[in-house]
């Protein structure tokens, strides 16, 4: 199942997109920006 995502999830995101980065570019990227960036994302998203 697939559903557009919710200010809820921002923070499960942002954990994954950490995660992600580390595991495929060996890249460690900082929680807190990598969270504004979701939030900002997602709040444009929904939005409209």
């Amino acid at each position: 199942m697939i559903r557009n995502a919710h200010i809820s999830d921002i923070d499960t995101i942002a954990r994954f997109q950490v995660a992600m980065a580390l595991e495929t570019e060996n890249m460690e990227l900082d929680i807190e920006t990598v969270t504004k960036g979701v939030q900002a994302f997602i709040k444009v998203c929904t939005s409209t």
